[in-house]
């Protein structure tokens, strides 16, 4: 998780989350540098390469503090590793998680949503 924190987020400011439990966490996307300029301008039918890596990192928009983050790992073509990880890295969830995999197939593109509008 230490990487992913390194990354610059894709968003030009935090958003609320309103996909992710708990639902009123500020967050800020990052994505790996070997997909983030296709994140940015995802499109229908764009695709992230194998091995991409897109994250959701939450904070309590109170106090600041680091919350939950959802991590995605492509695996191949279709398949996307899902991972649910504390403040602290402690892994929570992992695999396909069925409540991740079942929303994300509703994604504009590769399972993703893309930046928020206004985010």
């Amino acid at each position: 998780m230490a990487e992913v924190r390194s990354w610059a987020p894709v968003n030009e400011a935090p958003f609320v989350s309103l996909g992710h439990p708990p639902g009123n966490q500020l967050a800020s996307i990052h994505v790996s540098p070997d997909a983030k300029e296709t994140y940015q301008q995802l499109l229908p039918g764009a695709t992230l390469p194998v091995g991409a890596v897109v994250a959701e990192l939450q904070q309590d928009p109170a106090s600041g503090q680091p919350g939950l983050s959802y991590v995605m790992t492509k695996l191949d073509a279709d398949r996307w590793e899902f991972m649910l990880v504390r403040a602290n890295g402690q892994i929570l969830e992992r695999g396909d998680v069925p409540p991740c995999a079942r929303c994300h197939a509703e994604a504009t593109s590769d399972s993703l949503f893309g930046v928020p509008a206004g985010g």
